[in-house]
């Protein structure tokens, strides 16, 4: 123990090491309580890896040419951290069949402190000098420092002495704790877990987010240095029976042949999977496939050239009638939206709905982020069993669907949680409508966003949908952001003050909206948040109030223009227009003007409103009754 109290650090403010207010009383919870509270923390650790993915990122690419030229990847920790270093340290060479030189990792009290804590060698900050001395660390190597708290003095002393004895050296450091950037660091990643279940246990969130980042570095240097073809290990080293059975699975599957010429395979190419790959679809002796690999630095897809073309998964491509066609029994519909999403079960055989809808939070995710996304599906996916998941059909109308990388992460999230993208159909939430339109048609868009989109004889036109910034224009957070814009004004005296803005103030708990400028400004603001202002808005311009009034006018001016232009493209003058989203949900909200719009006075529309439907329930009930 510490002598004197005056040599102490004071630790308290240090993250990792704060009381967490979710497991006070921790001592008398139960077992099942105790369990759901674990499960309930962990999910901060799949958010604070979703922070930091772009410095993760940042410091891979930086890390990849160096690691390519020759370069190590040396990991340095102490306690659960660096035990972490060193599980990573020892997995990667078999996986990846690279020399254990390559990837290393060095311990605060050496290699018997992995097994038991060695008292006081995590504060010493001398104790890694020399370790690193006896490295003869090499101008491409790099430094990768652990410590949840980003204090320890091991780390931190290694990593001050790495970049005065060795300036050219990359360093990262990889923490729980938010710390101050320091010269001696490149590239710090921080990720934010949050305080422990069990206060200052980091084997707990913090333990679990660095494994993950470390297997996220590790393995995606390994992928940009050739050593994973696909998503197989085509670099495995076969030294167990457990691997060899691998390596004839990865055989089979990429050349596409039984286990017995798999197994005559590996035997030709003396176990190395890429070169049986290469000898198998080149036709080409061992010795040549050996030269072929070191002309390409061990790619195996350059080495192939153009005879093997992975092809990702996709979710269904025809269209939904052809889809549905397929299908008996269950048909689970999905409106995702911006703000909330929807699901309504459709039994195919009754042409009803089976059960109540239920919601869960946007699918959005240029709203919620991946991990928003991966969330969402969960709540909604995880309650059914295996057999439910293998018999299910699921139908998506997704806002701010309709991309590839949008769409390939929703399908990835639903093939990890046991799904098969034969099961999926996925469209935006537009898309999804025309779907139910054999010859012409349009379907507008007035939810937290807005958008509108035709069809007519297969010619498709778009107009509006460009996003917050840029776009827009008559949505819900349009008319929820003029009237901040306004209140904020009347606030400072340049317009005259209104109910609206008295009832906006009231809504957001404010003595002042303009207190709100900067967070608006940047973003702080949830979009979602300030699309909820538009319920306040229509329902003072029902008591007639004059900004309230000017705002609804101009929101139905810019969606009446958007509805124009799609109508104008696709030359249409009578056809019917679907109305989508909860704009046009309130009895005083935008429907009915719409309607009356003058800009709209020479073209004949029926118009369907479902607002108050799941759209992509009423289009898959119109594509089974047609």
């Amino acid at each position: 123990m510490t002598e004197h109290l005056s040599d102490l650090i004071d630790r308290s403010s240090v993250q990792t090491e704060q009381t967490n207010p979710s497991s006070k009383g921790l001592h008398s919870l139960s077992v099942s309580r105790c369990v759901d509270l674990f499960n309930q923390e962990n999910i901060r650790v799949i958010e604070a890896l979703e922070e930091a993915a772009s410095a993760i990122s940042v410091f891979i690419e930086a890390l990849v040419p160096r690691f390519q030229d020759g370069g190590r990847l040396i990991y340095i920790g102490a306690g659960t951290s660096g035990r972490l270093g060193v599980l990573d340290a020892s997995e990667v060479p078999p996986t990846f069949q690279i020399d254990h030189s390559r990837v290393l990792a060095l311990m605060a009290g050496g290699e018997g402190a992995v097994f038991r804590s060695v008292e006081g060698a995590e504060d010493q900050v001398d104790g890694a000098y020399s370790q690193l001395e006896a490295l003869k660390l090499q101008e491409n190597d790099t430094i990768v420092g652990l410590s949840a708290g980003g204090s320890t003095p091991y780390v931190i002393g290694a990593l001050s002495w790495i970049k005065e004895k060795h300036p050219h050296l990359l360093t990262a450091l990889l923490v729980c704790s938010p710390i101050q950037e320091t010269a001696s660091v490149d590239h710090l990643i921080y990720l934010n877990t949050g305080a422990e279940v069990l206060t200052g246990s980091t084997r707990l969130k913090a333990g679990t987010a660095t494994k993950i980042a470390l297997n996220t570095i590790s393995t995606t240097l390994m992928i940009q240095c050739g050593r994973v073809y696909d998503n197989l290990m085509v670099d495995l080293q076969v030294s167990n029976s457990k691997l060899e059975d691998r390596a004839l699975r990865i055989l089979g599957q990429i050349c596409q042949v039984n286990r017995e010429e798999a197994f005559a395979l590996l035997r030709q190419a003396n176990g190395s999977v890429k070169k049986a790959v290469l000898m198998h679809e080149l036709k080409i002796s061992q010795e040549e496939a050996d030269i072929k690999l070191n002309e390409v630095n061990g790619f195996l897809q350059y080495a192939l050239g153009e005879t093997k073309k992975i092809d990702l998964p996709l979710p269904y491509q025809g269209s939904l009638k052809e889809f549905v066609s397929q299908v008996k029994g269950d048909v689970y519909c999905i409106d995702g939206g911006a703000t909330k999403s929807e699901l309504s079960v459709f039994d195919i055989d009754t042409k009803k709905q089976k059960g109540k809808s239920r919601r869960v939070g946007s699918l959005n995710i240029h709203e919620v982020g991946r991990v928003g996304v991966q969330r969402a599906l969960h709540e909604l996916f995880s309650p059914l069993s295996f057999h439910e998941k293998e018999k299910a059909r699921l139908v998506f109308g997704i806002s701010g669907a309709g991309r590839e990388k949008e769409d390939q992460l929703i399908l990835r999230v639903l093939l990890s949680m046991g799904f098969k993208a034969e099961q999926v159909f996925l469209r935006n939430d537009a898309d999804i409508v025309l779907e139910a339109i054999d010859d012409h048609g349009l379907v507008l868009i007035c939810g937290t966003g807005s958008h509108c989109v035709g069809v007519k004889e297969g010619k498709i036109a778009r107009a509006g949908g460009l996003g917050r910034i840029l776009g827009d224009e008559g949505s819900c957070y349009f008319m929820g952001l003029q009237a901040l814009k306004h209140s904020i004004a009347a606030e400072y005296g340049w317009e005259e003050q209104s109910s609206l803005q008295k009832r906006i103030t009231k809504e957001l708990g404010v003595d002042n909206v303009r207190n709100l400028i900067q967070s608006i400004n940047s973003g702080e603001m949830p979009k979602q948040e300030i699309a909820k202002l538009a319920s306040f808005v229509f329902e003072e311009a029902a008591l007639e109030d004059s900004l309230a009034l000017s705002i609804v006018h101009d929101a139905v001016d810019a969606l009446a223009t958007i509805l124009q232009s799609v109508l104008n493209q696709l030359n249409l003058k009578k056809t019917q227009v679907h109305l989508v989203g909860g704009g046009f949900r309130h009895r005083l909200g935008l429907a009915e003007a719409l309607k009356k719009s003058p800009h709209l006075n020479e073209y004949h529309i029926d118009w369907i409103n479902l607002a108050e439907d799941n759209p992509v329930f009423w289009t898959l009930r119109s594509c089974v009754w047609n």
